[in-house]
């Protein structure tokens, strides 16, 4: 594994990890709480056919300098400096969770120069209702900074949230892991207020996958109730030869599971 930073303009720095000696690129971008690092796994496995780039996402491990909600031209154009600093001309791209929303708003961005399409769980399909009051009105917002970072606050929202049977119990630890410290609640507050410009039309991606001949592949897991099945599969639907694989596991190890799968399937050729 290499691990260096690159800088785009004066402000902006992204921690990447390079995995693998493939003779193809796979840009990767992990989910919520995690880094550049949970794709070793996967990384490694896939190796002998990709060198994998897995960004640190902005909030999280070493990058940083990202001052205003992240805009799909500044990503785009960001990409772009990273590829032509690589000397890459096409490349694949991978997401997970989060790091789905940036996985989709690099294809948006640069679909002519895209192979393949790999998606886990992807956060970005479908948005949550909490998700967009969260972020979208200012009053909500307000609301969700003082909720995310008074702990009391948050105890009680989801304890009624549990009752009532609006989230499951598995979100709810979830939730309480991610917001278990000062650092983990500006990452969260933070990351969601940065990504919140990221939205997408699964008719327009569909569209974009069919005209330049992606191949796209979806995991999902069967029990995962973070980025649900009903959130994934209009996407999976509208994409023409989509390959769609269902893992029987939830939402938080599901990077390893994917790993999993790929090793099992070398051995089994």
């Amino acid at each position: 594994m290499v691990q260096t930073t690159f800088h785009h303009g004066e402000n902006i720095h992204l921690r990447y990890h390079a995995y693998g000696r493939g003779p193809r690129v796979l840009l990767a971008f992990h989910g919520m709480g995690q880094s550049g690092i949970s794709f070793f796994s996967l990384g490694n496995e896939l190796g002998d056919t990709f060198t994998t780039y897995a960004f640190d996402l902005f909030y999280h491990g070493e990058s940083s300098g990202l001052v205003e909600p992240l805009s799909k031209p500044l990503w785009a154009e960001i990409v772009r400096r990273f590829l032509a600093e690589k000397g890459i001309d096409r490349f694949s791209i991978v997401g997970f969770s989060l790091g789905g929303r940036l996985a989709l708003a690099t294809l948006e961005g640069l679909y002519e120069r895209i192979d393949e399409l790999l998606l886990i769980a992807p956060d970005g399909l479908a948005e949550s209702p909490i998700y967009t009051a969260a972020t979208r009105l200012p009053g909500t917002r307000r609301l969700f900074r003082k909720v995310i970072y008074e702990p009391e606050q948050f105890s009680r929202l989801v304890t009624a949230a549990r009752r009532w049977g609006m989230v499951p119990e598995s979100v709810v630890k979830l939730a309480k892991y991610q917001l278990s410290s000062p650092q983990r609640q500006q990452r969260v507050y933070e990351s969601w207020m940065a990504f919140r410009n990221l939205r997408f039309s699964v008719r327009r991606l569909a569209r974009i996958v069919a005209q330049h001949g992606i191949h796209v592949t979806v995991f999902a897991g069967q029990h995962d109730k973070v980025i649900p099945l009903r959130r994934i599969l209009p996407f999976v639907r509208q994409v023409k030869n989509c390959q769609f694989i269902q893992l029987d596991h939830g939402h938080t190890f599901l990077l390893e599971k994917v790993a999993a799968y790929y090793r099992q399937a070398r051995r089994n050729t």
